[in-house]
């Protein structure tokens, strides 16, 4: 623990004395001269600083001698008991120094000090010595329950004796940081020392005490037992004790046993015995007399201490009520019963009463012999015992009627039907009779002179009513109970149009219009299948999307505000029994002699389309898609081909298309007619060339009388044609009447037939037949040319 640095406060306390001035003592209460042979006394004052601050006593600067005896000296809130300061040749003797901030007695800067007999407890130090005191004598002083130290020498702290001194559960019984100063502790009684008295002297302990600080100083002979105390004492000195007949008889004993207590011994272990704590019981039920006693303690050193009383048994009192009898309020009609216990030494022995109407047993219980009206009955009852102590009281029994009628049946939370009357019999009885019945709910509820509660209006469903219901008798004592009505719907809604068996082409939609009734009202409508089909709030069922094939069991609930519901059900069956039906209408189809024919049919059906066909697979194709083609080129003609398309349920759609191949298209030139000019006498011949799918069917000129066109195209003039310009048209036309027209000019200019002379004086008459021939026919150049290749028609 650390040595605090202790610094001295000026005080204003009224108890100053700062000088060797007489008149400063004899102000404080001193009386003398402050010699050696009369020195200045303080006698049995009280000194109570009251928690303020500075010291109780605070002596300074004097030399004079000075005693303290017999104060009181407390109370000091930021100093000490009695603080001396510089100061000679001073004693305190036998002074109480308690409840003081800093400590009981502190001493500094002084010498030849003596501290006897004190008593400094519950202080911040018991007796604190400072700043250079020496010369001190602390002899048979009791240093208890101070917060730090009961004694605290500081380093500058010399030649302090410590002998015969108590020093009891302080923080730390003592503290010395003075090495070698030539202070001395023995002898000493240290609450807190652990050693033994086992060899050496008596009361001494084998071992040192060791004392707190820097000193490393010891008491060498630490007393057992505090000094100045008998080893073994009565706390309280026993004295006779008196016990009633009967009752168990205790009394403990108090001693003070330093060297603790060995065992006890009693002189009468008959009827009495004493434990190891002192405690003296009695054994059997003492009979009535006086009893001498003699008590012994021992303790641990083979000290003892005795002491003799007596204790007197005896029953001189009455008996004594366990409960002091009270007025009684008995309610009217039940069985009156008061239990009135009475207790005894010597025992009970009778009771009495004064009230016939009322009887008590020997158990001391009071009941009514008749049945007792309403009213006030005084009743004096007296119980003695067996040695004759009678006890009395006197108590007043009011019979009134305070219950309220009883229920004959507890009321009950109840319902009731929506729409239905409410009904309810409450029943009650009381000794006095009932009197009348009321509800706190008139608006909705009324009850008659019998209890009966019945609806005043129609309850509205869903509501709870709580009912206060009221009775009560000729004495106003009332009853009341509360219940509640709660009006319900316990009825199913009832189906008006239910759901029917129903029968649908795949792709077709269900719509049912459902109906129900119900007394609270319909909340909704559910149903089990809600992937395929819903049902709206006002009951109509529908389908969803389209619906696959298949039967389809439905279950339809309807719900009502109650949460009641009802359930019907029927069976929805889907099939497909109608052909696929055509999604654009498919039409008949023309195409041109030489072209393919490719047409889309588009069809449709709830359960998917299967397989296409056509019934002519030689001029036809279909994919299965629905793509019809023509296979090969298709001969102009009119074509009657069936097409047929099926789902997946076998049924088939068809439809008979007239593919009509025709020819419209003219021939084309494969070259163009050429304009020709010739001379009169020459002949004219031109191929003509054209094409066509159908082949060329014949060919037209329009010039008939001049000229000549052959089957294959070949134009050629009749007879000699006069000098001048022709316009002609020529036609190739097909088989169809298609016609391909050109117009040519054919130019014929004069001239002499030279060449035919030449020819004909060449060969002859002969010849000139032939040349003449050859002038004259339309295939005359032709010829003429064949000649002059060397060639003869004959």
């Amino acid at each position: 623990m650390e040595d605090p640095i202790r610094r001295f406060q000026l005080s204003a306390d009224p108890f100053v004395i700062e000088t060797d001035d007489s008149a400063l003592w004899l102000a404080a209460d001193f009386l003398g001269a402050g010699t050696l042979g009369d020195p200045y006394v303080l006698n049995n004052s009280v000194i109570d600083h009251g928690g303020t601050y500075g010291h109780c006593i605070d002596i300074r600067n004097t030399a004079s001698y000075f005693e303290i005896h017999n104060c009181t000296i407390t109370g000091s809130a930021a100093g000490s008991g009695i603080h001396l300061w510089n100061v000679t040749n001073g004693q305190l003797i036998n002074n109480t120094c308690s409840n003081n901030y800093q400590a009981g007695i502190q001493i500094g800067g002084s010498s030849f000090i003596e501290l006897t007999e004190n008593r400094c407890n519950d202080n911040g130090i018991g007796v604190d010595l400072s700043f250079n005191t020496h010369n001190t004598t602390i002899y048979q002083n009791t240093l208890s329950d101070n917060d730090l130290w009961g004694l605290h020498l500081d380093d500058s702290s010399a030649n302090t004796t410590v002998s015969m001194n108590i020093f009891e559960d302080n923080g730390d019984n003592a503290w010395n940081s003075a090495p070698g100063t030539g202070d001395s502790f023995h002898l000493n009684y240290w609450s807190d020392y652990d050693g033994v008295d086992v060899v050496g002297p008596i009361g001494i302990g084998d071992t040192p005490y060791s004392i707190s600080g820097t000193a490393s100083s010891k008491d060498y002979y630490p007393l057992i037992f505090p000094p100045g105390r008998p080893p073994i004492s009565w706390e309280t000195q026993p004295y006779d004790q008196t016990c009633p007949y009967g009752e168990a008889f205790e009394y403990q004993l108090h001693v003070v046993a330093y060297g603790g207590i060995d065992y006890w011994t009693l002189n009468d272990t008959v009827n009495f015995q004493i434990d190891a704590l002192g405690l003296i019981i009695n054994t059997i039920t003492v009979e009535i007399g006086v009893y001498g006693l003699h008590v012994t303690v021992h303790d641990m050193y083979s000290n003892s201490i005795s002491a003799t009383f007596d204790v007197t048994i005896m029953d001189n009192q009455p008996p004594e009520w366990s409960i002091a009898p009270v007025d009684q309020y008995w309610e009217l009609g039940t069985q009156f019963s008061y239990d009135i216990d009475a207790t005894d030494p010597s025992g009970i022995d009778t009771w009495t009463l004064n009230d016939a109407q009322f009887a008590v047993d020997s158990a001391g219980i009071i009941t009514n012999t008749t049945f007792v009206p309403v009213g006030v009955y005084g009743l004096n009852l007296t119980v003695n015992d067996t040695v004759g102590n009678t006890a009395f009281a006197v108590f007043t029994v009011y019979v009134a009627d305070t219950t309220g009628p009883v229920w004959i049946e507890t009321p009950m939370d109840c319902t009731v039907e929506f729409g239905y009357q409410f009904r309810y019999d409450l029943n009650a009885s009381d000794i006095s009779n009932t009197d009348k019945w009321w509800l706190d709910d008139v608006l909705n509820f009324q009850v008659d002179s019998n209890g009966v509660i019945s609806n005043s209006t129609i309850l509205p469903f869903g509501h709870d009513f709580i009912l206060e219901v009221s009775v009560n008798d000729t004495y106003d004592n009332v009853r009341t109970a509360t219940i509640t009505i709660e009006v319900i719907d316990s009825i199913l809604p009832e189906i008006v149009q239910g759901p029917v068996d129903s029968t649908l082409e795949c792709g077709e939609t269900l719509d049912m219009q459902l109906s129900a009734i119900d007394n609270t009202g319909i909340s909704h409508w559910t149903l089990n299948d809600t992937t395929n089909f819903a049902i709206t709030s006002i009951g109509r069922v529908f389908s969803i999307g389209i619906i696959q094939l298949g039967i389809y069991g439905l279950e339809i609930t309807v719900h009502d505000l109650a949460g009641n519901t009802q359930s019907a059900a029927c069976t929805i069956t889907v099939e497909d029994t109608r052909a696929p039906t055509w999604t654009e209408s498919p039409y008949d189809q023309t195409i041109e002699f030489g072209a393919q024919l490719g047409y889309q049919l588009y069809a449709d059906d709830p359960t998917d389309l299967d397989d296409w066909w056509v019934d002519d697979t030689t001029h036809f194709a279909i994919s299965d898609s629905g793509f019809l083609n023509s296979v090969g080129t298709l001969q102009v003609d009119e074509y009657y081909v069936e097409i047929s398309v099926s789902d997946t349920e076998g049924n088939v759609l068809s439809y008979t298309m007239k593919v009509t191949v025709e020819d419209t298209t003219p021939p084309v030139w494969i070259a163009s007619p050429l304009d020709m000019e010739v001379r009169q006498w020459e002949p004219i011949s031109q191929e003509l060339q054209a094409t066509d799918r159908s082949g060329i069917a014949q060919w037209i000129v329009n010039d008939t009388v001049r000229f000549d066109i052959s089957s294959t195209g070949e134009l050629s003039n009749i007879g000699q044609l006069a000098p001048g310009k022709y316009v002609l048209e020529v036609i190739a036309q097909d088989p169809y009447g298609n016609n391909a027209s050109a117009f040519l000019i054919i130019t014929v200019t004069a001239g002499d037939n030279t060449a035919m002379v030449i020819v004909l004086a060449g060969t002859g008459v002969a010849g000139a037949v032939i040349i003449l021939f050859l002038a004259v026919h339309p295939r005359g150049r032709k010829m003429i040319s064949s000649l002059r290749e060397g060639k003869s028609n004959a």
